[in-house]
């Protein structure tokens, strides 16, 4: 279970998203538990799912990356599957949320 006030978060990159991607941004991706941030490129495909806040700071839950083989073509599709228990402010438990 994850702490009172978390948040997920669901990310991703199709085709290209780097252009613009600073390294200032680069950085916020690995602070969040990327460790594909710096690899990123041109029509690679990326995906992550990481949980922020807390007291455990930002945990990955899962990221998968492909990268394009050459300058003309794009990466192949990444899947990632993640179930996050969730729970109420009293610590209930409720229903798991899926990003698929």
């Amino acid at each position: 279970m994850y702490e009172k006030f978390s948040v997920a978060i669901c990310m991703c990159l199709q085709d290209e998203g780097t252009f613009q991607l600073k390294a200032s941004a680069r950085a916020m991706l690995s602070r969040l538990g990327s460790r594909h941030a710096a690899e990123l490129s041109w029509r690679g495909m990326w995906a992550m799912v990481a949980v922020k806040g807390g007291r455990g700071g930002s945990q990955p839950l899962a990221e998968a990356r492909s990268a394009s083989k050459d300058f003309s073509s794009w990466g192949a599709p990444v899947l990632i599957k993640v179930d996050i228990p969730l729970a109420t402010a009293q610590g209930n438990s409720l229903e798991t949320l899926s990003f698929v």
